[in-house]
């Protein structure tokens, strides 16, 4: 037997469908009533299952399959069941909802994902709402504008180069350097650009370098060591953001910068100590030195005025600076030459030869080059020297030992004194080819101080932020 209505099957004398409550028979059926063994009891709606649509509230009900009178029966009050005669209120069973179909479940599964993107997006943004309002906070604009002139959107980069030099009473000692910082902004009221020189190796050896002034494009200091060579003060110089006269760097870092390590050992053998030297004189220190006492022999050569005895003492010191203490034709000056103020005979080590100042400093200027630390201010000073030491001084040098072996035996040829005499003068000013106005670092042109001035400009220090 079939429902009328939904066509489901229903079991001989049921009055209403159990799953649409058609009424498919008449109330005065025999058997119609309440089964105690239908398994379709009323059940409380929590006690059903939820899918994921959010349905609490809704009550999955099947009908109690009845043999009684009608529901319209019970509003009317001419027929009560058990349960009402009891006094238990009736329960109207909602209508039965439908499973839900493989597209609803789809929704569904979209709209909960829609529902978690919203509220991450939300989530974010309250976020990141949260984090701007801290950093806008009073204590925190206090912190991002602390004092630092150095900072700022736009603004320039910060540079700055350390160079050495000697002071004008002191010879072959780089006792003065000059920094010069570009990019950097006025610093706030109260505070100063201080500049250090710092051995890493030895905290407590520390030198204080003064306070660095505007002078419009630039902030500038010079400082002068006394008799101190300040290539083997530190090897580390920074420029710090100071308040007040400090002792100690304590301020923010603006600018450093550090010599390279393996590079500058070669640097200080050219200017500040060499060990194989007399009393371990840099090897452009030593060259400078000879090569002016050689120019000296030189020019006291020229005013020996034909004397013969003047002109072999002269030839003879000129030699012993030339060759050096083991030179073939080194030989202590006769007594009778400090009677005309020739004593000179050199330190002894000798400029020419394979152990001797020129090339000994040609050396260690392409060791400090092709070091791998090797900066491209050292590389393009050290071929600058490289023409100094190879190109000149040796050529020039050699001339003039051979020309003054030649006076020993021929002190009245006029020719070699003044060859002598111009070419010493050379070796140690260099000389002005081009005439304009400056001695370059070129074949001809570059002596003993052009050497000296190229191996001062190795040492030459960039700084950085």
């Amino acid at each position: 037997m079939f429902c009328s209505r939904c066509n489901m099957p229903i079991e001989e004398g049921i009055v209403f469908c159990g799953n649409c409550g058609n009424q498919v028979a008449p109330l005065n059926a025999p058997g119609a009533t309440l089964s105690a063994a239908d398994p379709t009891e009323l059940r409380p709606a929590d006690s059903y299952p939820r899918n994921s649509v959010d349905v609490s509230y809704k009550t999955q009900y099947t009908p109690q399959q009845v043999s009684g009178a009608p529901p319209s029966s019970l509003r009317s009050g001419g027929y009560q069941p058990d349960f009402m005669a009891n006094g238990v209120s009736p329960v109207t069973p909602p209508t039965a909802m439908p499973p839900l179909s493989k597209r609803s479940t789809y929704i569904a599964f979209i709209a909960t994902l829609l529902v978690v993107l919203i509220v991450a997006v939300s989530a974010g943004t309250f976020a990141l709402l949260n984090h701007n309002s801290n950093n806008s906070s009073p204590s925190n604009a206090q912190n991002n504008n602390a004092p630092n002139a150095t900072t700022g959107s736009g603004a320039p980069v910060i540079t700055g180069l350390v160079s050495f030099n000697d002071s004008h009473d002191v010879q072959g000692l780089s006792n003065t350097l000059t920094i010069k910082a570009s990019g950097l902004k006025a610093p706030p009221a109260g505070f100063q650009y201080h500049a250090w020189l710092i051995d890493v190796t030895n905290e407590e050896k520390l030198t204080r370098l003064g306070v660095l002034t505007d002078q419009g494009q630039a902030f500038v200091l010079t400082f002068k060591g006394g008799l101190t060579n300040l290539l083997g003060a530190g090897n580390k110089l920074t420029i710090t953001q100071e308040q007040g006269d400090p002792l100690i760097p304590v301020g923010t870092v603006v600018l450093s910068g550090t010599f390279p390590p393996q590079s500058f050992v070669h640097v200080k053998h050219l200017m500040l100590a060499f060990p194989s030297t007399p009393h371990q004189q840099a090897l452009l220190v030593g060259l400078l030195d000879q090569t002016q006492k050689l120019n000296t022999s030189a020019l006291l050569l020229k005013g020996a005025n034909g004397n013969r005895s003047v002109i072999r003492c002269a030839a003879q010191s000129i030699i012993d600076i030339a060759e050096g203490a083991q030179g073939g034709h080194y030989q202590q000056l006769p007594f009778g030459c400090g009677k005309a103020n020739i004593n000179e005979i050199g330190d002894g080590f000798g400029l020419l030869g394979d152990s001797h100042y020129i090339k000994l400093a040609l050396a260690h200027a392409a060791l400090a080059a092709n070091s791998p630390d090797a900066t491209p201010l050292i590389k393009t000073h050290a071929s600058h020297l490289a023409v100094a030491t190879k190109e000149d001084l040796l050529s020039w040098i050699s001339t003039i030992e051979q020309d003054a072996e030649a006076l020993l035996n021929n002190p009245d040829d006029a020719a070699k004194i003044q060859e002598i005499v111009t070419l010493a003068d050379h070796a140690y000013n260099g000389v002005d080819l081009d005439n304009d106005e400056q001695i370059d670092p070129v074949k001809g042109e570059a002596g003993a101080k052009t050497a000296y001035l190229h191996g001062q400009l190795m040492a030459s220090l960039q700084l950085t932020q």
